[in-house]
């Protein structure tokens, strides 16, 4: 039963959470599951999967979060004498 609930309630909240975001969130979640896995089950991971992790993120976070401006955000307004 709490499981149905707290799946209700995940899915209902993501309504008010924009897409880019949501996507951010999800590629950054590999970087706490990484550490965790190391602090509390001893797994080992290469330097070079925490890079991988955190590219990916960094990468998430440049094109999902960049938006293009529009004409009239950029201050382009159109001349009223043409």
């Amino acid at each position: 039963m709490s499981n149905t609930l707290s799946s209700w309630g995940q899915y209902a909240s993501l309504k008010y959470v924009s897409f880019p975001l949501q996507t951010l969130f999800k590629s950054a979640k590999v970087i706490p599951v990484m550490l965790m896995g190391k602090f509390l089950n001893s797994a080992t991971y290469a330097v070079s999967d925490y890079g991988e992790a955190i590219a990916i993120t960094a990468g998430v976070c440049v094109f999902g979060l960049s938006k293009e401006k529009s004409p009239s955000a950029a201050g382009d307004k159109p001349s009223q004498y043409a």
